[in-house]
């Protein structure tokens, strides 16, 4: 499984991989922690990870991965 970027929702994170979506009963800092705990995937926004092998661009205020997907970039990551 390739992982493009985690997503918080509550106590849920959903999983972007390059052709599915999978959802953990987990917050995103315990994913970030457990299961996302390469090297490679880096907190960008208080509620986005992303896997850094699959950025195209960093701009100011968002990254944007070879897939397309624009992720939000915080201030404070």
């Amino acid at each position: 499984m390739d992982i493009l970027y985690a997503e918080a929702d509550g106590n849920y994170t959903h999983i972007y991989t390059v052709d599915r979506k999978y959802t953990l009963r987990a917050n995103l800092k315990r994913t970030h922690q457990e299961v996302l705990n390469h090297d490679w995937f880096k907190r960008v926004h208080k509620s986005f990870v992303v896997n850094e092998r699959h950025i195209d661009k960093i701009l100011h205020t968002h990254v944007m991965l070879r897939s397309g997907e624009v992720i939000p970039v915080s201030k404070n990551y």
